[in-house]
């Protein structure tokens, strides 16, 4: 009866486990898009915004992205959701859209991201921190080392975005055009690229954002 009694709480102990592990990776794979389950981008993609977001091209975990007046909408992520394109990059690419930001010009472009997380990968942000920076950031908005350029942008004006990532013998290079001109560049010699790091996404903090012609191609 002792070695019975004793046993019963052991299956029990591992019964519970097995089952909070499986509830676990149940609400992982609820929440988070999976970055290798998209495919491969291999020619250039114009994203067509009718109605409502496409979810084959588009999608987010949660947040308040919407399609109004023929463009993609949010009302403010905080970081949360970032709208992620249902494509994995290569390590070569260009994008180019339009961005609006009704009351202040705060939007933010990641990418060479892993399809999941906010600052996985490389952002992009103009007008951040009160519209008093733009910058290009490496996994993290407030690294020590990121590229930075102080201004203050317009709101409820369209800036036309052309941001393009390529390597060369090694190092990454990050070109930025803002309305067809040289905006921000950065060299990275240790640059992110590979599986995990081929997803990008459109994101923000705070900012009622529109975001329309988008435009990505392999290089």
């Amino acid at each position: 009866t002792d070695q019975a009694s004793g046993r019963q709480p052991q299956r029990v102990r591992r019964s519970v486990m097995q089952r909070a592990i499986l509830l676990l990776m149940c609400i992982g794979a609820c929440r988070m898009p999976a970055g290798a389950e998209v495919p491969l981008l291999t020619e250039e993609l114009r994203v067509e915004i009718g109605t409502q977001i496409d979810p084959l091209v588009l999608a987010s975990v949660g947040g308040s992205w919407r399609v109004e007046n023929g463009a993609l909408r949010s009302l403010g992520e905080e970081n949360r959701y970032p709208l992620w394109l249902q494509r994995r990059v290569p390590d070569n690419f260009e994008i180019e859209f339009e961005m609006m930001g009704k009351d202040q010009p705060d939007g933010k472009l990641e990418f060479c991201g892993d399809g999941v997380r906010h600052e996985s990968g490389y952002i992009n942000i103009l007008g951040g921190w009160g519209n008093t920076l733009a910058i290009i950031a490496k996994e993290d908005e407030h690294e020590t080392g990121r590229t930075r350029k102080k201004g203050k942008w317009e709101s409820g004006r369209w800036y036309h975005w052309r941001v393009r990532r390529s390597l060369h013998s090694g190092s990454g290079l990050i070109e930025w055009f803002l309305d067809g001109q040289p905006f921000l560049q950065r060299t990275d010699k240790k640059p992110l690229k590979g599986p995990g790091h081929d997803r990008l996404a459109f994101n923000n903090w705070k900012t009622d954002l529109s975001i329309r012609k988008i435009r990505v191609r392999p290089l």
